[in-house]
This record gives C-alpha cells, sequence and structure tokens, in this order.
C-alpha cells in the first residue's frame, strides 16, 4: 500500500510506478497478508538519504488498507468464491493442466457447487476447448477412484465424490459403441467417416468402470458394460503378434488447441487428422490396469 497524508491509500501491485513529489509525508508498505518489496529511484537527488517521520499505528494502518480493499472490491466487481471455483475449473480445463483442475474440482465442492454444476462447466468445455481437452477433464474425475479406494468410508465429503464419479460413469455407458463395446475418438459422432475406434480412452474407461464395481462405489449393473468394453478391447484395439507379444492399437498420439505451424481448430477434422500409433503410454498404463481387475473378478 502507499499513502499520502490526508489521502486514502492506495492499493499497490507487482509492477506499479509511484512517483512521489519532494516533501510528500507519505507511508508505503506491506498489506496485512503479504510481503512488500520495492526499488527507490533518485529518492533524495541531494543527499540520497531518506527522511523518517514518525510510525504509522495501527489505528491508522487498519481503516486504510481495509477502505483500500472496499473500494478495489466494488471497482472491480471481486468475483464470489463460487464463481471463482467456475472460472478455475474452466480455465484449468481449457488449459489441459489436470493437475490443478483436480485441486479446483475440490475446491468448487468446498464453495457449495453442485455435482450437476460442475459436470455441466466439463461438458460445456468441449465447444470452447476442443473434446480431448474436455474428455481429459473428464478423466480427471476417474482419478477419483484412487482417492476414494484410500479415504476412510467416514470421511464427511465422501459421498460428494461418489456422487461425481457415478455422474460420469453414467456418461461413459452412455457413450459405449454398441456394436464394437469400446469407445470412439470423437465421442458424440460415432457413425461419421473417419471417426475411428480410440484406445488409450477405450482402455480408461473400461478400467474405471471395473474399479468402480469392485470398490463398491457402482453397482453390479455397470460390470456388463465393462465386460462389453474389455471384450472390445480385444476383439478390436489388441493385437496379439507372432513373436508372442501383443501391442494396444488405435491410440491418439496428441491433440490440442491453437499453434502455428499447424493450427489446431477443434474441429471433428484436425481430431481424427493427429496420428494414431501402437502402445502410446497413455494408454498401455489404462490398460495394464484394466488386466489387473480383470485378474480380480
Amino acid at each position: 500500500y502507499y499513502q499520502e497524508k490526508g489521502k486514502a491509500a492506495r492499493r499497490l501491485f507487482p509492477g506499479d510506478i509511484v512517483e512521489i513529489a519532494p516533501n510528500v509525508e507519505h507511508w508505503h508498505g506491506a498489506s496485512p497478508d503479504s510481503w512488500f518489496a520495492h526499488l527507490a529511484i533518485e529518492c533524495n537527488p541531494d543527499s540520497n538519504k531518506v527522511t523518517w517521520l514518525s510510525p504509522v499505528t495501527d489505528d491508522e494502518y487498519l481503516p486504510a488498507t481495509t477502505d483500500a480493499v472496499q473500494k478495489y472490491a466494488e471497482a472491480n466487481k471481486v468475483l464470489s468464491p463460487r464463481q471463482q471455483a467456475i472460472v478455475a475449473i474452466g480455465a484449468f480445463t481449457g488449459r489441459g493442466d489436470l493437475e490443478h483442475l483436480d485441486e479446483a474440482l475440490v475446491e468448487g465442492l468446498d464453495v457449495g457447487m453442485t455435482v450437476n454444476e460442475i459436470k455441466e462447466i466439463l461438458v460445456q468445455a468441449y465447444a470452447y476447448a476442443g473434446f480431448p481437452r474436455s474428455l481429459r477433464a473428464l478423466q480427471t474425475f476417474m482419478a477419483l477412484l484412487d482417492v476414494l479406494e484410500e479415504m476412510p468410508a467416514d470421511h464427511p465429503r465422501r459421498q460428494e465424490l461418489v456422487k461425481i464419479f457415478r455422474s460420469f460413469a453414467d456418461g461413459v455407458v452412455k457413450t459405449q459403441d454398441t456394436k464394437s463395446g469400446v469407445w470412439y475418438q470423437v465421442l458424440d459422432e460415432p457413425g461419421r467417416e473417419g471417426n475411428y475406434l480410440e484406445g488409450t480412452a477405450s482402455s480408461m474407461f473400461v478400467y474405471g468402470l471395473l474399479k468402480g464395481v469392485r470398490v463398491g462405489i457402482l453397482d453390479e449393473g455397470y460390470l456388463n458394460a465393462a465386460l462389453t468394453g474389455w471384450n472390445g478391447l480385444l476383439k478390436n484395439l489388441v493385437r496379439f503378434d507372432k513373436d508372442g507379444t501383443m501391442s494396444l492399437t488405435g491410440c491418439c498420439a496428441v491433440a490440442g488447441l491453437g499453434g502455428d505451424k499447424k493450427y489446431r481448430d477443434g474441429s471433428f477434422e484436425y481430431y481424427i487428422s493427429e496420428p494414431v500409433r501402437d502402445n502410446d503410454a497413455k494408454g498401455v498404463g489404462p490398460f495394464i490396469n484394466a488386466c489387473l481387475e480383470m485378474e480380480r473378478l
């Protein structure tokens, strides 16, 4: 903060410049919850010394800083905690930042967002951030399985996470291709020319459904979809080679948005144009986990 005698305090931000005329009584310093550092240029050309006056008392400091915060909030229409959570979830989904998205999802629940509201944000992200990033955000919810497996049964927030996972499990089942048993690269256009059965997401979905049933988060009714997906993987996306090895096929190598050399516009044509390869790590890992879950049946 910076305040000249007789005037309102000014809230400072990184990079701000304050010009102070000679002989102006003022104070500057940290806020109640953060430190403060600055560079003084030509602070006193004659002697290069600072003239210290009386210290700022708490009775002077607190009203000045409180008033500055209120004025800043009114001028900038600060978002409510709930609105901030919505922005964070949308932003991390758009950036594909799954690590911070996980934290934002929990924060959203903490400030009172409902499961359906969070789900709606991630689904709507498809139109703005592109299908792969929206899908990866949905896949982040699948990581809740690992959390729920370790979370105590009597944890006060456990049921909220259970509801989230069940909600997205329903979405996975609804988009499962009835003919092949697995999932297409672009889920909402299964019959469109050029769309293909995709190995990484299909492996993730099968693993998620199988483990969800095993740990009791999903009821036995989901097992049929899981086994249909498993058989579909083996029939359509797993290749058994003559040398005794096996490969997971149909793996989308990469997808994103923006760029210079190749502009990624989020269209259907773009998403089916990216390279498809065997044994991509983001598919092999979930497939191995799915194999382990099948062994536990």
